[in-house]
């Protein structure tokens, strides 16, 4: 008799969970159940369903579960930080957060997983989640009666499959389709090179959205494209997992359009079956839906020291609270043909007002007599301006050893690709600039990064998400760094 390994993994429509016995490393699916629903954030309330898992999970005795949460409700980066203890890890990135809207100002929480190592610095896979949300995850665990020891991504239980089960080195990509999501990771051995995701999932083959669909596939070769251009890196092939009942549609749609080898992940035969209900139901599409919770029961019983992606257990489960706050001042461009906003003579302009009401105010103490209630009001009212001019004119002296925002907004306009606007941009006080764009097509997010890698203004321009309404429009996220002033 061999310890029980419980994976679960809660997708946009669906709770899928898988039961292993480890007898020697030799493993066993004792039991796979998928509990459906129509909406997530309403099913961690559902006392029925919360009932039915209840009832199906008292009949193991597991010694480790882990769960992955879906892929929509975190937003997921990789970035590079130098060699810091976890604690001032996790100090940069809620430095960062702050400025990403799909947050909107709530308390987040943050994980972050070691996926490379150099000389002096580290690539670190991190994850926020709306606070909020994963608190609402943690009571339905609890009110399910599961104790999980790890809470993740599903990228981490697939990367973790393919790496355990198919013992792939060479550079690939996994394509994960929900219902209204689709991730893309790409892998290299057992290093994260770099993570997408888009808002189209498999509801637009099931509804056979051509529109949707050539946005979709124009995604994911975009990407693939960036991953070469940027990582130097050649995908060899594609794995998929697709959470319906069509996936082969997708797969046969996909492969007449991807120019790579793409093959649907599957549960080894390895793993074996002794449930004869479990074992029809893998033979549907070779498991494919249940790939990343079996995955994730194996994952469940490993230590830290035996990871080989080095999965901690900071990630999600360790919680940084921050009640987001924009530091950074916002400003909402107006693009015209590259024409946009300048910033810099509004501040000037702002200056030269207080200014003058600033000597107003002096005249009016000196020339006029009047009460001495009304004498105090004004000297109050000149301390105020001068205050505000000392601020004002600090501020403009710290500009003069930087570059200009209208050179930098000119920069920005001048190197914009036909048919895309700025809607929205940010300026930290570390010099980084996040923009938020439209377009009609998700290639214009690449061409402006590409573009942009020629200015002499910016630098360390990265695409963060390329999303779309399901129509025409794309609308895509972009980062930067100011360069210092030479």
């Amino acid at each position: 008799m061999g310890n029980l390994l419980l994976g679960i993994t809660l997708n946009e429509t669906a709770m899928r969970c898988a039961v292993i016995e480890n007898t020697e490393n030799n493993f066993t699916i004792k039991a796979l159940k998928e509990f459906t629903y129509t909406n997530f954030e309403e099913a961690l309330t559902d006392k029925t369903l919360i009932n039915s898992v209840r009832s199906f999970i008292k009949h193991f005795r597991y010694t480790s579960c882990a769960v992955s949460i879906p892929q929509n409700v975190a937003f997921t980066r990789i970035k590079n930080v130098p060699k810091l203890p976890n604690d001032k890890v996790f100090k940069l990135i809620q430095a960062e957060i702050k400025d990403y809207a799909i947050f909107k100002q709530e308390n987040v929480a943050l994980g972050f997983i070691k996926v490379d190592d150099n000389v002096d610095s580290q690539n670190i896979l991190w994850a926020g989640i709306k606070e909020s949300i994963l608190l609402n995850i943690l009571t339905f665990l609890k009110q399910c009666k599961i104790k999980a020891n790890i809470i993740t991504i599903p990228q981490i239980g697939i990367v973790f499959g393919v790496s355990e089960f198919y013992k792939e080195n060479d550079p690939y990509a996994v394509i994960n389709i929900d219902k209204d999501s689709t991730t893309l990771t790409a892998v290299q051995g057992k290093k994260v090179l770099y993570n997408y995701i888009q808002d189209i999932g498999y509801e637009a083959f099931e509804k056979d959205d051509v529109s949707s669909k050539n946005i979709f596939i124009g995604n994911i070769v975009s990407t693939l494209n960036f991953i070469t251009r940027t990582q130097n890196v050649s995908v060899k092939k594609i794995f998929l997992i697709a959470h319906s009942d069509n996936a082969p549609q997708i797969v046969s749609t996909l492969s007449n359009r991807l120019p790579f080898p793409l093959i649907m992940l599957s549960i080894p035969k390895s793993i074996e079956t002794i449930n004869e209900e479990d074992y029809l139901e893998i033979q549907k599409n070779q498991g494919n839906k249940y790939f990343v919770s079996v995955a994730l029961a194996v994952l469940s019983q490993l230590k830290e020291k035996d990871l080989s992606l080095k999965i901690n257990e900071y990630y999600v489960r360790e919680r940084v609270s921050e009640n987001l706050k924009v530091f950074a001042t916002v400003l909402t461009l107006i693009v015209i043909n590259g024409a946009s906003v300048i910033a810099y003579p509004i501040l000037k302009t702002n200056l030269t007002e207080v200014e003058n009401n600033l000597k107003s105010v002096s005249k009016s103490i000196s020339e006029i007599s009047i009460p001495s209630l009304d004498v105090k009001k004004l000297q109050s009212d000149l301390q105020a301006l001068k205050d505000k001019t000392t601020k004002l004119q600090l501020l403009e002296n710290s500009l003069d050893d930087k570059v200009k925002f209208s050179t930098v907004l000119n920069e920005l306009a001048v190197r914009l690709p036909s048919s895309t606007t700025i809607e929205t941009l940010a300026i930290k006080e570390d010099n980084t600039i996040s923009l938020r764009c439209f377009t009609n097509s998700c290639k214009s997010a690449f061409d402006y990064e590409e573009n942009l890698s020629h200015s002499n203004i910016v630098e360390n321009q990265t695409v963060l998400r390329v999303t779309n309404d399901k129509t025409q429009n794309v609308t895509f996220e972009l980062e930067m760094k100011i360069r210092s002033k030479k």
